[in-house]
């Protein structure tokens, strides 16, 4: 029996091309408490998910901890002084980055895993630091406490354990603060 040999044409070869590059990024934290895996949601969030990546290709977030942390709300890290004030300045420019806010209603805040700009009240102030929702958060999409929302990028997809690991274990330096005696840090984030 001659087995018949199939050959993809062309126009197979491009689509399969064209589906694999549709692939949202992942983006892996290797933290003192274990791996969170991130996908980035680049179709939808480009230009925050693009600084997202772009910042941890540039690793900055290398060595930076989760320094804000709200049982049953969520973990925040990406601040470069560790206390929630801190922003991303480019080195060549040595002006601070901020980012336009992006929201699409795609990706809500509507489970736990979602990740999200942090920022002051001003829309267009995102730089660097992201919280982890740990439970659906209705109030953080527009009209909640905010009237544009918090931009959502990406969610985790591998790692939520680690998440509550880091808040479960975290202990604040003095009752009812939402800061941390005990920081894990983020020891490499890279794109796999």
């Amino acid at each position: 029996i001659k087995k018949e040999k199939k050959i993809m044409t062309s126009e197979l070869i491009e689509q399969v091309e064209k589906e694999q590059t549709k692939a949202n990024p992942v983006v892996s934290l290797e933290t003192d408490k274990g791996e969170i895996q991130i996908e980035l949601f680049m179709d939808d969030a480009p230009i925050t998910a693009g600084n997202f990546k772009d910042l941890v290709e540039r690793k900055f977030y290398n060595g930076l901890a989760f320094h804000r942390l709200i049982s049953g709300f969520m973990i925040q890290g990406g601040c470069p002084l560790g206390n929630g004030t801190g922003n991303f300045v480019d080195p060549e420019t040595k002006k601070t980055r901020y980012i336009k806010h992006e929201w699409t209603g795609k990706h809500p805040h509507n489970k736990a895993g979602i990740v999200a700009m942090a920022r002051t009240s001003d829309p267009n102030s995102a730089s660097s630091q992201f919280f982890i929702d740990l439970a659906p958060q209705p109030s953080l999409n527009p009209s909640g406490v905010d009237p544009y929302g918090y931009a959502v990028f990406g969610q985790v997809v591998s790692g939520m354990d680690v998440v509550n690991t880091i808040m479960k274990e975290n202990v604040p330096p003095s009752p009812g603060s939402d800061g941390t005696a005990n920081p894990v840090h983020i020891k490499t984030a890279k794109v796999i």
